[in-house]
């Protein structure tokens, strides 16, 4: 109890220090204290997984773009610098090009090696494309190739695609997913509900240049730019995808959290929303990392959305035109809520991966729990709202380890990952005592730090504490 009373305290005191300043230019800007450093943290133990923990060799992605933004279409040269970070020898590398399953046309030009050669024995086929290596890559052997491609993005309001307000680049570009060594590929096809996805943690640098674009164009991406000529180059470390967008009409509020800039790209009619999201997100880096640990990238954009709900990905995320229109003044509705809900997912997504599709709760419901932690630490007074507004109200059911597939609708899916998933967490947490629960959050991230952690790896690290017997929470909440 006492690290999470000297956090609320410090806190609220920075809460109060915040001051909102409107520039001639358009651009607001919110000036909030540095996070100060409380002597009461916990540290986090040591690790319960067996054996010495293994040292992540990050791939790198280098994507030359060039945008043709009246075409709404894309070139791109894309070298990948491939680690086989798995104990067993690959005789095949695998892309995922999800850009084709979102219905985006995606030409393949050329494929090479790091010499030149041309790839020869490869397939193509629903949006995997099969490399066959010509020797066996060993463990922490790299590998090296070129794909040039071409896609056209559809007209459409999604993470991928375009509307006359805004281009999203989600999932543009192929990509290696992770190797299991029983499982092989982490792949899972699409489901109604939740995400199929899961990513590497590897580093980026991508180029993008501009055709065919209004001066008014502006870029929300996951890093600050620089220029090189008349390229916007960005480079953004151990992150599992590179999601970026561009409009017209954004405008865009900032500030700065302990150094990091933190940017929202609102529509015009909503910069008051913008300011308030904004405002929380810093709030939620501030209360994050003195929970968690530090925030894992230099930036943080969040940019509103024409589709629906939220979207995560590494130092950016979306939100819909909806939790902005539907704002009102305070704290005290979806908008607040849904920033702390994805500024968490810089942790639980990007810093500690999972497979959201058959265990989406290790990261959903951790990021839907870190709500209640914002709200605790900066509006106490709010608590009790929270788990009415966005939990008890819901009546919650369903088992906290269902899968994407295990129901057809989105309130069934999400009241029981997200929603029960909190209901577990809090529990734990009382289990545990508030010390040590936080103390166990920060092991899992210590532990799982750019890797793809699971529901094994979770609890075998909640054994190692001796004082807590959560079997039968374990088995009013989970089915397996």
């Amino acid at each position: 109890m006492k690290n999470f009373t000297v956090l609320l305290l410090l806190l609220i005191a920075l809460a109060a220090c915040a001051n909102l300043e409107q520039l001639d230019e358009g651009i607001a800007t919110v000036e909030l204290s540095s996070p100060a450093e409380s002597p009461g943290d916990a540290q986090a133990s040591p690790s319960a997984l067996e054996g010495p923990q293994k040292q992540w060799l990050r791939s790198q992605y280098h994507l030359d773009l060039t945008f043709d933004y009246l075409e709404k279409s894309i070139s791109v040269n894309e070298q990948i610098n491939y680690v086989n970070n798995s104990a067993s020898s690959l005789d095949e590398i695998l892309l995922l090009i999800d850009a084709q399953r979102q219905g985006a046309n995606f030409l393949l030009e050329e494929l090479t090696w790091r010499d030149g050669q041309n790839i020869e024995a490869f397939s193509l086929s629903d949006g995997e494309l099969r490399i066959e290596l010509p020797e066996a890559l060993l463990p922490e052997e790299e590998i090296s190739l070129t794909i040039d491609f071409q896609l056209a993005l559809p007209s459409v309001s999604g993470p991928l695609g375009y509307s006359t307000r805004q281009t999203n680049f989600t999932d543009w570009y192929p990509f290696v997913p992770p190797y299991l060594e029983n499982s092989g590929w982490l792949v899972h096809s699409a489901a109604e509900v939740g995400e199929h996805l899961a990513y590497e943690s590897v580093d980026f640098e991508v180029r993008i240049k501009l055709i065919n674009a209004p001066d008014e164009l502006r870029i929300a991406a996951p890093a600050i730019s620089r220029k090189d000529g008349g390229t916007l180059v960005y480079e953004l470390e151990r992150a599992r995808r590179f999601a970026w967008s561009a409009g017209e009409q954004y405008k865009i509020l900032q500030t700065k959290v302990g150094g990091i800039p933190v940017i929202a790209y609102v529509f015009p009619k909503h910069q008051d929303a913008g300011l308030a999201a904004l405002e929380s997100s810093a709030e939620s880096i501030q209360v994050f990392e003195q929970m968690f640990g530090p925030y894992p990238y230099e930036s943080l954009s969040l940019v509103e959305a024409e589709f629906p709900d939220g979207l995560e990905s590494d130092a950016l995320f979306f939100l819909s035109q909806d939790f902005f229109a539907n704002y009102t003044d305070g704290r005290q509705n979806y908008l607040s809520t849904l920033s702390a809900h994805e500024v968490a997912h810089n942790w639980w997504f990007g810093l500690v991966g999972n497979d959201p599709a058959l265990e989406p709760w290790l990261d959903e419901a951790l990021s839907t729990y870190s709500e209640l932690l914002y709200y605790e630490m900066v509006y106490p007074e709010l608590s009790d709202w929270w788990w009415l507004f966005r939990i008890l109200d819901y009546s919650p059911s369903g088992d906290v380890d269902s899968t994407i597939y295990t129901y057809a609708g989105f309130s069934p899916y999400v009241n029981a990952v997200y929603f029960r998933g909190a209901l577990f967490l809090h529990k734990l947490r009382s289990e545990l005592g508030d010390e040590a629960f936080l103390n166990f959050l920060q092991t899992y991230i210590e532990s799982g730090e750019g890797r793809i952690m699971s529901e094994e790896d979770f609890f075998m690290l909640l054994s190692s504490n001796e004082s807590a017997d959560i079997n039968i929470l374990v088995e009013e909440y989970f089915s397996r």
